[in-house]
């Protein structure tokens, strides 16, 4: 079967919209990355994150040095132009509803790859009392 992720390091678009994601973050946001060894410099592995707002999955792509293989839920699919810019991202898309086989066995498979792969357990953005954006 023909998987739709890069083989390199990065794709055209994911190195564009680093690059832009990069300057809109150094620009506007501090951070402090604690445990970065923690990830590997090569071989798979599996990024989980919190999920208080869109913006942790953003973040994580800016401050780690690898590409990262996000699962995103299909609804983000829906459009042809926003999938393709997700593809061109790596990004691989989850059915949240029921259980999701296909898309736990193609996070393996890119982890098993060498590919890092971003998960955030949660399910979806925290909302309420918890959540980043009050």
């Amino acid at each position: 079967m023909a998987h739709r992720y890069n083989s390199g390091p990065m794709g055209l678009i994911y190195r564009i919209g680093r690059l832009a994601g990069k300057f809109t973050f150094f620009c506007t946001m501090r951070s402090e990355v604690l445990y970065a060894e923690r990830v590997p410099e090569q071989g798979g592995c599996v990024l989980a994150l919190t999920h208080l707002s869109h913006l942790e999955p953003f973040c994580a792509t800016i401050l780690n040095q690898r590409p990262i293989d996000w699962m995103t839920r299909k609804e983000f699919f829906k459009y042809r132009i926003i999938a393709r810019l997700l593809h061109g991202f790596n990004a691989f898309r989850v059915n949240r509803q029921g259980i999701p086989v296909a898309a736990v066995r193609d996070a393996i498979r890119r982890a098993r790859a060498g590919r890092l792969v971003g998960i955030c357990p949660e399910g979806g953005v925290t909302i309420g009392p918890r959540s980043a954006f009050r």
